[in-house]
């Protein structure tokens, strides 16, 4: 899936981004998505079965950023998945 240290110096990050990232890429690289709960300001790791993992959480303006990098890919209002890297 790419190199995890390029994924994670893309851009200067807050500290608990920056801390919590790499917990929440490996539950995402597991096959959870990221997803924003009603009236939570941050995103957290979500199963496929709904139960969220405890890995840690990240900003929107973070997801945004890793978006707008490529590292994530939105599938839906408040809900996005590690985008998919070519070998």
């Amino acid at each position: 899936m790419g190199n995890d240290k390029d994924v994670q110096s893309t851009f200067s990050a807050p500290p608990r981004d920056e801390e919590e990232w790499p917990q929440v890429l490996q539950v995402l690289k597991a096959g959870a998505t990221l997803y924003r709960p009603p009236k939570l300001r941050r995103f957290f790791p979500q199963f496929p079965d709904g139960q969220f993992s405890g890995a840690g959480s990240v900003s929107p303006s973070f997801v945004k950023k890793m978006e707008a990098s490529k590292v994530l890919t939105k599938v839906g209002a408040d809900r996005y998945i590690i985008a998919e890297v070519s070998p």
